[in-house]
């Protein structure tokens, strides 16, 4: 389940994924002295240092260490059209019977039952989720972890409704698929966890960078599978369309991890 948390500027227009990731800054930067720094030919925002005169080939490259990396992993997943209209119609007649749960909603409908674990309106869309969680955390590194889905709901966002700043403790992953995305939805916006760059964080930066904004939207769309740090921050703004806004949230905990 979800633990709000208390809200810090989180309101501002955030950054939206385009789809691929910024490859560095182009341009040149002057040093000190002579020395000019040129980004690299060889793409990936990676930096080359010369001293003025020096042959090109005799540049030295400057290597990024992009330390404690907070992985997202963003599927597209294809062939759900009839699947996901199974789904809509499942949770339409949940809606009938089940009043709901207040959690991080605000005015939206977020089911209380843990049927969805075990609903054969779902089991397509469980197996894929499985599968493509264990593929990528094995692609960050992680083997054997023994993981289980500990559970998943549904939260339907109608006109006006939004989700508040949370995380969602004592899981491992967690992730979200849309079930129904209009044009236009509310994205999913994580906030980074690192408190202390608040205290000096320069101004008048382009935040659409991933490596300095302090908020990152993903959007919505119909079929689209996100999965994330169980610890990572984040919250959906108001729906501003005029349709509902469908989604299936779930939780990944590992059965072999310490006490």
């Amino acid at each position: 389940m979800a633990r709000n948390v208390a809200r810090r500027d989180v309101t501002r227009t955030s950054p939206r994924w385009s789809g691929r990731l910024p490859l560095g800054e182009r341009g040149r930067a002057r040093g000190d002295g002579d020395e000019r720094c040129v980004a690299s030919a060889r793409g990936g925002g990676a930096l080359e240092c010369v001293a003025d005169g020096t042959p090109s080939h005799r540049r030295a490259t400057v290597k990024r260490l992009d330390l404690f990396a907070t992985p997202v992993f963003v599927h597209d997943l294809e062939g759900f059209e009839e699947a996901n209209e199974v789904m809509r119609d499942y949770v339409a007649v949940m809606r009938e019977r089940d009043c709901g749960l207040s959690r991080s909603n605000v005015h939206g409908w977020h089911s209380s039952s843990s049927e969805l674990g075990t609903a054969p309106a779902f089991a397509k869309l469980r197996d894929a989720i499985v599968a493509r969680t264990k593929a990528s955390l094995q692609s960050i590194g992680y083997v054997g972890l023994g993981l289980v889905m500990t559970n998943m709901w549904v939260v339907v966002r109608p006109p006006g409704a939004s989700t508040t700043l949370h995380d969602h403790p004592r899981s491992f992953t967690s992730g979200v698929y849309y079930l129904q995305a209009p044009r236009g939805s509310s994205p999913l916006v994580f906030r980074d966890p690192r408190s202390t760059r608040l205290f000096n964080e320069p101004g008048g930066q382009d935040q659409r960078h991933p490596h300095i904004t302090q908020r990152f939207a993903v959007p919505a769309q119909e079929g689209r599978l996100v999965l994330f740090p169980a610890w990572l921050e984040h919250f959906v703004p108001v729906n501003e369309t005029e349709i509902e806004r469908i989604a299936v949230s779930f939780n990944f905990a590992i059965l072999n991890a310490p006490p």
